[in-house]
């Protein structure tokens, strides 16, 4: 090898949602629906080679802790397709966003 270059790494792929597969909708706490508490919580997704989620972290919240815990113990139960390199399955993040509003 050349002098300052490096092995080349194949092309990585991120984690995703995994076809036919609908992941559950958080619970919509009682005292928030009453209040007519609304909002958007993002959080940051660790998901390991098998697709599970292995650690959550709200990067922006709703506002409301009772929305964020509930989106936290939905989104741990997730499941996605893993991200690869070279064909193999690595763990991998993923930023998504729940969202809490009444109908």
């Amino acid at each position: 090898q050349a002098a300052g270059s490096s092995r080349a790494t194949g092309a990585v792929s991120p984690p995703g949602l995994l076809d036919g597969v609908r992941n559950p909708e958080p619970e919509y706490p009682l005292l928030n629906r009453q209040r007519g508490d609304e909002g958007v919580v993002t959080v940051l997704l660790r998901i390991s080679e098998t697709g599970q989620v292995t650690d959550v972290d709200v990067i922006a919240t709703s506002g409301h802790p009772a929305l964020d815990d509930s989106a936290r113990r939905a989104v741990q139960l997730w499941r996605f397709r893993p991200a690869m390199r070279d064909g193999v399955p690595i763990s991998g993040t993923i930023r998504t966003a729940v969202h809490f509003r009444l109908r």
